[in-house]
């Protein structure tokens, strides 16, 4: 009797433990998801600017405003507000910044995110800032801003960019600026976006346009 009394007790433990070790994990997650998981927003900046080839910021340096006002939730789905967006122009670019949105919120669904692992364009589900500014410019050799770090099948030649799309967009400010030099071409946007109809020039969203002006020159 006493082997398997020895056994009960093992497994006993063994069950103690791994309950321990759940509700601990469980307390991790309510944690992290209450506080916004804070201490993720550096390994994140770091990953996608590792994974696009690009700086990326989610929030100002350390110790300016609106430092501590960034939070991630990843129960659902996955939903960043980040004070600050900021994606670094391309090296041989003078531009400032590709992208920079201040008061920015994003919204994806773990689907859309296992569909772009597999290869399919990124779905971004709900996009809102208070400001955005771009600069998008293409040179006469081809190089675009847009154009991110990327590899390719050698069988099956270049690899191609592919371009997210959007589900609902709100935009209360932005201006973006498009220079093209195989087209001879300078465009200048100036546009806000609420929910509802149709966005402007490729974006599939749900909101309606109450300002979109360009302004076209050629060179």
């Amino acid at each position: 009797m006493t082997a398997p009394r020895s056994a009960w007790r093992h497994a006993r433990s063994a069950a103690t433990a791994l309950l321990a070790l759940l509700a601990l994990l469980v307390a991790v997650l309510a944690v992290g998801e209450w506080r916004g998981w804070p201490l993720l927003r550096e390994p994140l900046e770091r990953w996608i600017s590792a994974t696009s080839g690009r700086e990326v910021h989610l929030a100002p340096k350390a110790g300016a405003a609106g430092a501590a006002n960034f939070r991630l939730h990843l129960l659902g789905s996955v939903r960043v507000q980040a004070p600050l967006l900021q994606i670094s122009a391309p090296a041989w670019s003078k531009a400032p910044h590709l992208l920079r949105a201040e008061g920015a919120s994003v919204e994806l669904l773990w689907g859309d995110l296992w569909n772009a692992w597999t290869g399919e364009p990124l779905r971004i589900h709900r996009l809102a800032a208070v400001t955005i500014d771009g600069e998008f410019e293409r040179l006469a050799d081809g190089r675009a801003s847009w154009q991110f770090k990327r590899t390719a099948d050698a069988a099956a030649g270049p690899a191609t960019v592919r371009v997210p799309t959007f589900g609902r967009v709100r935009l209360d400010k932005g201006e973006l600026r498009y220079r093209d030099e195989p087209l001879e071409l300078t465009l200048r946007a100036v546009l806000a976006l609420n929910d509802g109809g149709p966005a402007p020039a490729g974006l599939e969203t749900q909101g309606s346009t109450n300002l979109f002006r360009i302004r076209a020159s050629g060179r």
